[in-house]
């Protein structure tokens, strides 16, 4: 594994060339798992070792940065000729603990059973940290330099260049712009998670607001136009919404038709007839006692287009 021998020998490497080494790295890593799917999907036995496939993917992790360990060097390190210089083996044995055998033994013990609700919750809120930790430390990195991770920061290690590169053979200015790009790449990352706050909460206030005013109307329409305490205007249905309501059962019109009923009421000594519109369903109109058994009772139509007199 890498030490540090020679420090002043030795030209730490550059900040895009570890950006570099670790998106060949993902890369790689993403390939073996696509793999690693392929061939338990095509492979005997898939309905076995289908409910397997995450654990599998989750164990290829640790042994691909075996090297990292073993050598000082990941393969996408190797690809750029850089390694990672420890001051003991003690710490790059912890650095590989903590960066790569432990997150991929806890994710592959909390996918294999079903743990309680509130571990699992927890785990995620592990992870939200972890992942909030690298992103700071990622953006010191950017700004300062050194390893590119941050447990291999507080270990004390040193990235540096296999071979001391001659001078001129690096494109400064290349590196600078790609290095500039990235960073213009995490300042998205930051801010769309942000963006995307900023406009549920938009849109939460947006629908309560809606709501309120639908409330609202909806209350305001059903104190004058419902069926129990309609107020008819010049003879039309109450409606709500364009809904007709039927005032013997309550509910929307089925084929409704209006009624003009003939009632008598008594009004200083005297009997007045009155008539007033109403609007059934057909069905109630000619089972309530509002129609008579002759017709005589009411005057009724169908409410048409043209509103045909029956």
């Amino acid at each position: 594994m890498g030490k540090m021998k020679d420090a002043e020998n030795e030209f730490g490497a550059l900040r895009a060339v570890q950006i570099d080494a670790a998106l060949l790295d993902n890369n790689l890593l993403a390939l073996i798992q696509a793999r690693i799917d392929q061939i338990v999907d095509t492979g005997g036995g898939a309905h076995c070792l289908q409910q397997y496939k995450q654990h599998f993917r989750e164990c290829v992790a640790p042994l691909y940065f075996l090297s990292h360990f073993l050598a000082g060097q990941t393969p996408g390190q190797r690809l750029l000729q850089i390694r990672t210089n420890f001051p003991t083996t003690i710490k790059a044995l912890l650095n590989y603990l903590l960066c790569f055998l432990l997150p991929s033994f806890v994710a592959i013990i909390i996918k294999l059973r079903p743990f309680d609700r509130r571990i699992q919750l927890w785990y995620s809120r592990a992870q939200t940290a972890h992942r909030l930790v690298d992103f700071v430390h990622f953006c010191l990195f950017l700004a300062q330099g050194g390893p590119i991770r941050p447990t291999e920061r507080l270990l004390g290690s040193r990235p540096v260049y296999v071979q001391k590169p001659t001078i001129g053979s690096l494109n400064f200015t290349a590196l600078n712009r790609e290095l500039l790009g990235h960073s213009f790449v995490q300042l998205c990352f930051l801010f769309v998670p942000l963006f995307n706050v900023l406009k549920r909460r938009f849109l939460r206030a947006l629908s309560r607001r809606r709501q309120q005013h639908f409330r609202r109307d909806g209350h305001n329409a059903n104190k004058t136009t419902t069926p129990n305490a309609a107020v008819e205007l010049n003879g039309q249905p109450p409606s709500v919404a364009g809904i007709v309501w039927c005032t013997e059962c309550g509910q929307s019109a089925i084929s409704a038709v209006r009624a003009k009923r003939r009632t008598q009421q008594q009004q200083n000594g005297r009997k007045v007839e009155e008539e007033e519109w109403k609007t059934y369903c057909h069905f109630c109109l000619f089972q309530s006692d509002t129609f008579g058994t002759d017709g005589s009772k009411c005057q009724w139509e169908m409410l048409t287009l043209d509103n045909k007199q029956q």
